[in-house]
């Protein structure tokens, strides 16, 4: 199966953003090698230029749209930049996937209809993201 990652993303300068999206895709490539991931971003800043990320990995769509944050816009372009994807996973860009999750998605993605793999949430301190994003187990 061709597996389609997608993070819909607006920069807006904040470093805290930044860095989560950062570390949030290092996570997430490292555990599904597989999946192509796409960062679809709302009025680039040029900052994830700098990543210069794969793309043979990670592909970066942009849309410069006025207003407030349009996500579904922002998904659609990333689908479109990957047309052959089989299977699309939305995760926002302060989700760390677990090996947990990446093997519901590998194991269900076939079924052909919306999969949810999330079966908890965790509203970290900045100081749990802190560690979070600095490899260290909470």
């Amino acid at each position: 199966m061709k597996f389609l990652a997608i993070t819909a993303f607006c920069d807006k300068g904040d470093r805290y953003r930044r860095r989560n999206l950062t570390a949030t895709l290092a996570n997430n490539i490292s555990l599904f090698p597989e999946a192509m991931f796409c960062v679809a971003e709302q009025n680039p800043t040029g900052w994830f230029d700098t990543l210069q990320m794969d793309p043979e990995k990670v592909r970066h769509v942009t849309l410069t749209i006025e207003g407030g944050f349009r996500k579904t816009a922002l998904l659609n372009a990333a689908i479109e930049a990957v047309p052959d994807a089989e299977v699309i996973v939305m995760v926002d860009g302060d989700v760390f996937l677990n090996e947990k999750v990446v093997n519901y998605i590998r194991n269900h993605g076939q079924d052909g209809s919306l999969v949810f793999p999330y079966s908890e949430a965790m509203y970290l301190k900045e100081t749990d993201t802190r560690l979070l994003v600095g490899g260290k187990p909470l």
